[in-house]
């Protein structure tokens, strides 16, 4: 029961996009010759999680160094906290040592210290209880989740938007494991509303 529902939100959320077109607008952008390094750091790390998921790794690897190089020379820690939140991400989806997802994941939590973006904040924390989640550590999940929320929540971006759709289905996936029909509910109806918007 609980699950049709989730599923039902995951898909609302996910949309019906092409991958290879999304793939080819990245590429796109990264060829402008105007960009920002911040801006290509941030493509960089989209296409580069696309391309993991799409069985790509070395290529994404090398998009990785790359942007993690141009994200250490800039002041702003947002920057490098996204690309190592990515890396610990993977890290923990190929189930490689959980040291080095810890480290990568506690490089991400250092830069987020070091920017003033509470979108990225929002971001780390959520990666920190998506990990937290699969480690089977559901209650310290929530917890970052919940912080997450409160900072995602005072932006009102696309990329907030993303991120908070997100944490509700990591949220409802929680307490349908629990089978908490009400904490449940207001998380599939949160992420409907975010959805929506």
């Amino acid at each position: 029961f609980y699950r049709v529902y989730l599923c039902l939100l995951l898909l609302l959320l996910s949309g019906n996009s092409k991958a290879q077109n999304i793939n080819d607008s990245l590429n796109n952008e990264l060829k402008k010759k105007h960009l920002k390094p911040g801006e290509k750091v941030m493509i960089m790390g989209k296409l580069a999680h696309r391309l993991y998921f799409q069985n790509q790794e070395k290529k994404a690897d090398s998009l990785m160094r790359l942007a993690l190089l141009t994200a250490n020379t800039i002041e702003d820690g947002q920057y490098s906290a996204y690309i190592y939140a990515i890396k610990a991400f993977q890290s923990r989806i190929t189930e490689k040592d959980k040291m080095i997802t810890k480290k990568l994941l506690d490089s991400a939590t250092f830069f987020a210290d070091r920017t003033s973006n509470n979108t990225i904040k929002g971001y780390i924390l959520y990666c920190s209880g998506w990990i937290d989640s699969r480690n089977g550590k559901p209650n310290e999940a929530i917890k970052f989740f919940l912080k997450g929320l409160k900072l995602l929540d005072k932006g009102h971006t696309l990329q907030d938007l993303k991120y908070k759709a997100n944490v509700y289905s990591e949220l409802a996936a929680i307490y349908s494991e629990w089978e908490d029909t009400e904490n449940f509910g207001k998380y599939v109806r949160l992420g409907l509303s975010n959805a929506l918007e």
